[in-house]
Order: C-alpha cells, then sequence, then structure tokens
C-alpha cells in the first residue's frame, strides 16, 4: 500500500486508540496479540531470523524492547508503536532491499535511533 507519512501516523495511531469508529477494537487487540514465533523467519528490522514474532502483519521480537511492534514495508518502511509510551513513529524511505541485496538494511543504525525514541517516557 503506497500512503504519505501522515496516513502512515493514522494507521499507527489506531493502536494507540482501539475505541476508534475505522477498525473494531477486537480486530486491532487480535493483530497485536496473536502472534507466533515461527522457527525461521528473517525480519528486516531486527536483522535475525530467529526469534522474531509475526501475526497479522504486526512483527515484534526486540529483546531489550518486548513491548514494541511494528509493521514492515519495502525498504525497512516501518510503522513502530509503543503502547507503554503512547508513541507512533514512521519511516519512510528507501533501502531498495529487493533491487540491492546487499544495502543497509542490517544495520543496527537505521533502527536504535527509532527504539531510543520509542523508548523514551517523555
Amino acid at each position: 500500500m503506497f500512503a504519505t507519512a501522515r496516513s502512515w501516523l493514522k494507521i499507527g495511531s489506531l493502536f494507540l486508540n482501539p475505541n476508534n469508529q475505522v477498525v473494531s477494537s477486537g480486530w486491532i487487540e487480535k493483530m497485536v496479540e496473536d502472534s507466533v514465533i515461527p522457527e525461521w523467519f528473517f525480519v528486516q528490522a531486527t536483522g535475525k531470523s530467529v526469534g522474531n514474532t509475526y501475526g497479522y502483519h504486526i512483527y515484534g521480537g526486540l529483546p531489550s524492547s518486548p513491548e514494541v511492534f511494528w509493521i514492515e514495508g519495502l525498504g525497512l518502511q516501518l510503522v513502530m508503536v509503543n503502547l507503554q509510551t503512547e508513541t507512533v513513529i514512521v519511516r519512510l524511505g528507501g533501502i531498495p532491499s529487493a533491487l540491492d541485496v546487499f544495502s543497509n538494511r542490517h544495520d543496527d543504525s537505521i533502527i536504535a535511533p527509532l527504539l531510543n525514541i520509542l523508548m523514551t517516557d517523555s
């Protein structure tokens, strides 16, 4: 799906306010809570293939930030959500992973600053 940063922010905000009028709160809850930990499943944001969670296109599995989940798109486009701090971060921009298999998508420096923001209580 192609959307503006503002539209992605609104999608992320649906998780902060599950009593919205767009999507049922049951569906929002199911998207986050009905996840599995596949034996092998590569996730761009974690840069690993084991220990990730996945369900209804919601990713998780960061050992240092288990409360953070995200929606992931091509080229490490992310909508990251931390319900505890009520924070949503949208990362657009391209790392064309489909075109450049040797891209920097495994580089922690891409995700680490976003996690620092998500984990801040302010």
